[in-house]
């Protein structure tokens, strides 16, 4: 008959429990003229003591049982034999089976309770030592890394880590059940897979922890035998490892968006300081070159070069402006005048002081007779549409066609500015109005970068949203300013306000 260790424990208890009887027997049968059949039988208690108290209740009960028998052959009388002769004798030997059976789960119990606190006292020291290993990981890559190499270790298996929608791809190949546990631990945030409660037949088992927003980690553990990659009694601890990694990952996340927005606003700083020294500085010069062309003005052996002079002159006004303007939306000087404004008009002002830029291109206006007045101040909504148009005129070749068009849209009015050069690349809105910030083809055409930032504070000032995309019709950029339902002012309701 073959020994059943999955239910009696394994016989690594065995030579002790024997030793230990064998060695209170002998002491027994010496003392058993000196002390009574019931005070010899205690000593039998200490086998069991010693077998429950370092191997647990299985081999502890199974010692009791050996000690009842060992002290009924060699001490019961009719010693050497298992008959009991005297009903006193029947009660000492149940006695003494029942105090031990008691003890020995006194002893598992106490047993359990040691092993049970030295395995947290090992898990707390493990994830203590992964939070240290993580710490000194220079990304997220390193991390992942650090988890699986520690998940190794308290595993003995196969452990990969890695984003969830990666981690995904990554079992294209596997089996459907996987690839059903894997997408099943992510939905539900719980294990999945061989060895859980949940699709069991898996070849792998899977558990996610989240990173922060809408991402997590997938973990694989993985064995080549048959025995279960992580036993049910450690899953939550391995789940913990996890959650460590994840929050890690989260916390790198934070602390690199945090050194991003310093460094922002350290350039900011500096930039604000350069446009305030700048601006004051150049007043005076700017004042005097053009008073000077102005008294040149009548020379006509000097045409040419001084169509060119005031050229320039006009053009670093116009960034003298521009810079000005920056300043004064950066200090938060502006005071705005709203008033009643109509769109065409607005666009034709801006045309007109646009008139050298858009001499050769052709302006298309597609601004309906009955589009509605807007309420904002008239002079901001000048500098953007100037920048707007003068940007279009900038970026688009000589006999282009700049558009200007608006319409009704559900969040209210918006007003687009199209052009047909070669549009923004992959610049985004975010750098797209930074000051000195050109986009993906500002490199080939003159400037300071400045003129978007402007439209952007201004836009800021007003609350108007203002964006700018690539066509999806055809090459060129098209800028859009939105006048929000608040701003609209609809026929029967200016009387109202």
């Amino acid at each position: 008959m073959r020994f059943d260790e999955s239910r009696f424990g394994t016989i690594r208890w065995l030579p002790l429990g024997v030793a230990v009887i064998a060695t209170v027997t002998v002491a027994a049968i010496l003392l058993s003229d000196q002390l009574s059949l019931a005070n010899i039988a205690f000593l039998f208690l200490l086998p069991v003591i010693a077998v429950s108290g370092r191997h647990g209740l299985m081999p502890g009960l199974m010692t009791a049982a050996l000690s009842t028998v060992a002290f009924n052959f060699f001490l019961v009388p009719p010693r050497y034999t298992l008959h009991i002769a005297d009903a006193d004798d029947v009660v000492t030997l149940a006695i003494l089976f029942a105090v031990a059976l008691a003890v020995s789960n006194f002893a598992a119990r106490l047993q359990a309770q040691a092993s049970l606190a030295q395995q947290r006292a090992a898990e707390s020291e493990a994830l203590a030592r992964l939070t240290m290993d993580l710490g000194r990981q220079p990304d997220e890559t390193a991390m992942r890394q650090c988890l699986a190499e520690a998940l190794t270790h308290e595993t003995g298996g196969t452990v990969t880590v890695g984003d969830a929608l990666e981690a995904l791809e990554g079992l294209a190949s596997a089996s459907p059940i996987d690839l059903a546990a894997a997408r099943w631990a992510l939905a539900h945030g719980d294990i999945a897979g061989r060895g859980a409660d949940t699709m069991a037949s898996a070849d792998s088992l899977f558990l996610s922890a989240k990173v922060g927003g809408d991402r997590a980690l997938l973990v694989r553990f993985w064995r080549g035998d048959t025995l279960t990659p992580v036993p049910v009694a450690r899953q939550p601890f391995v789940q913990a490892m996890a959650n460590r990694c994840g929050e890690a990952i989260e916390r790198l996340g934070v602390a690199e968006a945090r050194r991003s927005l310093e460094a922002r606003e350290r350039q900011d700083a500096m930039r604000d300081a350069l446009l305030a020294s700048f601006s004051h500085d150049m007043r005076t010069p700017l004042t005097t070159i053009k008073s000077g062309l102005s008294g040149l003005a009548n020379d006509p052996g000097n045409g040419s070069a001084l169509e060119a002079a005031r050229e320039g002159a006009d053009r670093l006004e116009w960034l003298f402006s521009n810079l000005v303007d920056l300043a004064r939306i950066r200090a938060g000087a502006l005071s705005l005048q709203l008033e009643a404004v109509d769109l065409t008009e607005a666009v034709a002002s801006a045309l007109d002081a646009l008139k050298r830029q858009t001499e050769d291109r052709d302006i298309a206006l597609e601004i309906p007779g009955t589009a509605p007045l807007v309420r904002t101040d008239a002079r901001l909504l000048h500098h953007i549409l100037v920048n707007l148009i003068d940007n279009s005129c900038k970026y688009s070749a000589p006999s282009s066609t700049i558009e200007i068009a608006a319409y009704a849209d559900d969040a209210g009015l918006a007003l687009d500015i199209r052009d047909a050069g070669p549009g923004l690349g992959d610049t985004t809105d975010t750098d797209l109005f930074v000051p000195f910030e050109r986009g993906g083809n500002g490199d080939r055409k003159p400037g300071t970068g400045l003129g978007l930032a402007i439209v952007a504070g201004f836009a800021k000032a007003l609350g108007l949203p203002v964006s700018g995309r690539n066509r999806s019709d055809r090459t060129g950029a098209v800028f859009t300013v939105r006048f929000p339902a608040a701003a609209v002012i609809h026929e029967g309701k200016e009387g109202q306000e």
